[in-house]
């Protein structure tokens, strides 16, 4: 038996915020720069749980789904503490973040 994700949209997750580049050659990587950046400006040191790619359909970590509504990428950075999340371009690339006090590792500042 084979196991069916759910494919992802952009309702599945509460309040994204959404980041819009007009890099016409927008690639991973630079979405990812440019969440990354906005993650930081919310957070001392927020850490990358989850991507995905709409494109190419790409995520990651590639976990098997382990939820009816929501694909396994999703679940996973979820249950992880992920709660910053940015749609990059109207969930072109969607990147999930935890933040550093969701993770228990609060340092009460940057040094």
């Amino acid at each position: 038996m084979s196991l069916s994700c759910k494919p992802f949209s952009i309702t599945m997750i509460d309040s994204p915020r959404e980041l819009r580049l007009d890099d016409v050659d927008l690639t991973l990587e630079s979405a990812r720069r440019a969440a990354d950046a906005a993650a930081r400006a919310l957070d001392d040191d927020p850490m990358l749980i989850s991507w995905y790619e709409a494109q190419s359909g790409r995520h990651s970590p590639r976990v098997e789904c382990c939820r009816d509504d929501k694909p396994g990428w999703l679940a996973y950075a979820e249950s992880r503490g992920g709660s910053l999340v940015f749609s990059v371009n109207d969930a072109s690339y969607v990147f999930v973040y935890a933040p550093l006090v969701a993770m228990g590792l609060e340092t009460g500042g940057r040094q």
